[in-house]
Parts: C-alpha cells; sequence; structure tokens
C-alpha cells in the first residue's frame, strides 16, 4: 500500500497466531491454545468465563463456528484483517490497523433453565475493536524530502558515474586499439617541407 507516497509493505497476523494445539503442535499446552481453530481462549484470564479473542467476522476461524452465528457476512481479509505498513528503506511502522473481536461462548444455563437447546459450539461475538493510525500528509512530505531525495539522487549520481567509467572505458579501447593510419613519406614531406 501507499499512504501519501510512500510506499509500504504490509505485514498481517498469521493464521498460526490464532491456531489452537491441535492445528499448531508449537503451541503446545498453553492455555489459550485450547477451543476451536481461529479463537484464543482467554476463559484462564477471565477467572471461568468463555471468553475467547478472534479476528473480526470470524477471519481463520473454523468453518463451523462462522456457520454458527446467523446474520453476519463472511468473513473478508481486505476488510478484518490486522495490517501493519513498514516502510522498506527505513523499517519504520507508518501504518497499522489492529481489528479484533470478543467472544462469548454460549452454553444453557441448567439452574435457570435459559437456552437449553443452543448448541454449545456457537460463539456470540460482543465487541469489535478497531484500532487504526497513519502517519500525516505533512509527516509523508518531510519523509519523502528527508529519505526519498537523497536515496533518489544518489541512485541517479550512480548511475551517471558508471555512465562516465563506460564512455571513458570505450574511449580508451577505441585509441588503444584502433588500426594505426598509414601515411606515406611523399606526402609527408610535401605538407612538411614543402
Amino acid at each position: 500500500i501507499a499512504v501519501d507516497g510512500v510506499t509500504l509493505l504490509n505485514y498481517s497476523l498469521p493464521r498460526e497466531a490464532f491456531a489452537n494445539a491441535r492445528a499448531n503442535t508449537q503451541q503446545g499446552v498453553a492455555y489459550y491454545a485450547y477451543g476451536p481453530n481461529g479463537l484464543v481462549n482467554l476463559s484462564a484470564l477471565s477467572i471461568g468465563v468463555p471468553i475467547f479473542l478472534s479476528k473480526p467476522h470470524f477471519l481463520d476461524a473454523d468453518e463451523s463456528v462462522i456457520r454458527a452465528v446467523d446474520g453476519m457476512r463472511r468473513p473478508s481479509y481486505e476488510l478484518d484483517d490486522t495490517i501493519i505498513g513498514v516502510e522498506p528503506i527505513t523499517g519504520f511502522n507508518m501504518y497499522a490497523r489492529q481489528r479484533l473481536q470478543t467472544n462469548i461462548q454460549l452454553k444453557p444455563v441448567p439452574c435457570v433453565g435459559w437456552w437449553p437447546d443452543i448448541n454449545q459450539k456457537a460463539f456470540m461475538p460482543v465487541l469489535w475493536a478497531d484500532i487504526h493510525g497513519s502517519i500525516t500528509s505533512d509527516q509523508a512530505r518531510a519523509f519523502r524530502h528527508r529519505v526519498y531525495l537523497p536515496n533518489s539522487l544518489g541512485r541517479d549520481a550512480t548511475l551517471a558515474c558508471f555512465g562516465l567509467a563506460l564512455l571513458a572505458a570505450l574511449a580508451f579501447a577505441y585509441y588503444t586499439f584502433r588500426a594505426p593510419t598509414t601515411t606515406s613519406v611523399d606526402a609527408c614531406s610535401a605538407c612538411c617541407c614543402g
């Protein structure tokens, strides 16, 4: 992507960041790795409340999790993924968009009789967060002037020096390896002694 004329490399959260212990064996036995693929289990942090973190609209989650919620649009990488834009020359982060969703696992409440037939695999989104920021137009202009301009001048100067060196090498080769011209002695004496 580009922000005000500054070209950035895009980075996003990999699918493995929200993978469960079955999908990502490197997760080991961490508490957050238990649950459906694509959801991070935060239940141990919330004193047993079944809270799960995911990408919005369950992006990268198991299809069964997505199908269990009616009325929600399909997930989209373009709309729902977390993205960090890094400028490749300096490595500066100049754009970021963090999108996360907090969900609660729905369960029947036996002592009250609420939702006795509820699907145990249903997760209800309760919070969708969109935190984003980017450099301003003035900052982008200053960056282009301080980084891109000297960089392009240096590149142009390098190309100009290479061109001059090539031209000098060709001229040297021409004058060194050209065939000697033959002149007759009579023509020379007529010209010089005449």
